[in-house]
């Protein structure tokens, strides 16, 4: 397993597909990550990275169905 050095906050990610919101957190590794994330609500791509700086979602809020008030 790959040493994590530190994370931070990343911010809000809102899935431009569906709406569904994501609260980001940045992990910074010692070893470059190539992978990517998508959308548990419709299955879009957020994030793809090559890097040492990954991102992490986790959904905070599910988009409304049409017709939910």
């Amino acid at each position: 397993m790959v040493k994590t050095w530190h994370s931070a906050p990343g911010g809000t990610y809102i899935c431009p597909s569906c709406g569904a919101v994501y609260e980001v957190t940045l992990q910074r590794f010692s070893a470059r990550d190539k992978d990517y994330a998508c959308c548990e609500c419709c299955d879009n791509v957020m994030a793809e990275w090559n890097d040492t700086e990954v991102p992490s979602f986790k959904l905070v809020e599910a988009p409304k169905m049409q017709g939910e008030d």
